[in-house]
């Protein structure tokens, strides 16, 4: 499987393997990524949020009839940095949500998230938007309705071949 289909701990696991890190370092390397991720997104001053994507989150978090959550293959301590970088935590903050700070399939991480919350998987009521194939795979194994964005590495084409429930080039006209 490629990069794009595993959890971070696993990819930051292989690494330390492929160099002979042993496991007891893997507390100092997550410190140690983080912290440079957070240096190398302040001095990114090209970063940009997608089109569409602030007015969507402000629509999900102000409607009653929502409850947003992240799901990603970012380690939980990463994906905040990337987010804050952008101004897009305060979206996500004190939410429950599943991240790759662990080796399970990304499918089992995200189907821990809805039981925990108190949701059941299946039918038309949990949405999982994604901009890769992996997390479209996730969607269609657990029956929730996917809403692909071609946005990402993945083209367009791509996504389309795994038929999500929704399609978009980007958030900028989803009415």
């Amino acid at each position: 499987a490629g990069i794009g289909s595993k959890m971070d701990y696993d990819i930051i696991r292989n690494i330390m393997e492929s160099n002979d890190i042993y496991e007891k370092n893997f507390d100092n390397i997550k410190k140690c990524y983080c912290e440079n991720l957070e240096f190398i997104l302040k001095e990114d001053h090209n970063k940009t949020v997608l089109p569409g994507i602030e007015r969507l989150l402000e629509e999900i978090e102000s409607s009653p009839k929502f409850y947003q959550t992240l799901i990603t293959s970012n380690l939980k301590e990463g994906a905040m940095i990337k987010l804050r970088s952008v101004g897009l935590d305060r979206y996500f903050k004190n939410k429950a949500g599943g991240f790759g700070d662990t080796s399970e399939e990304k499918w089992h991480v995200c189907e821990s998230l809805i039981r925990s919350l108190g949701f059941s998987r299946g039918g038309n009521n949990i949405f999982l938007i994604g901009d890769g194939i992996y997390d479209i795979e996730t969607s269609k194994h657990l029956g929730l309705v996917s809403i692909a964005v071609a946005t990402g590495w993945v083209d367009k084409e791509k996504l389309s071949e795994l038929n999500p429930d929704y399609m978009f080039d980007n958030f900028s006209k989803t009415e």
